[in-house]
């Protein structure tokens, strides 16, 4: 399993990013944990970088949080804007990017 060092290290690569889910898995596309994925939600991403449940995922969760609200007002929450149709892959690595995770 590749370690990747930021969130936008892992979603720079728009097939690495989903929406729908908090991962899925290569082969079928299925729903799984972010551990075994290789597409990610923003979320997901969060849980495969920083470990899920870890203090360093928590602060990039709140980062990306507070992000989305200064630059989407209209979404109150992250997986409302990952899994919106209108949020592009474009802007999730503008959030991230803004959010430095």
């Amino acid at each position: 399993m590749r370690q990747y060092k930021t969130v936008y290290g892992l979603l720079k690569n728009p097939e690495r990013w989903t929406r729908g889910a908090t991962a899925r898995t290569k082969r079928h596309g299925a729903e799984c944990l972010a551990q075994y994925g290789s597409t990610f939600c923003l979320l997901g991403a969060t849980q495969r970088v920083y470990g899920h449940g870890t203090p360093k995922e928590t602060r990039a969760d709140d980062l990306i949080d507070q992000t989305i609200r200064a630059l989407y007002p209209r979404f109150s929450t992250t997986n409302e804007f990952n899994d919106a149709r209108s949020t592009t892959h474009q802007d999730v690595l503008r959030v991230v990017r803004k959010a430095g995770v």
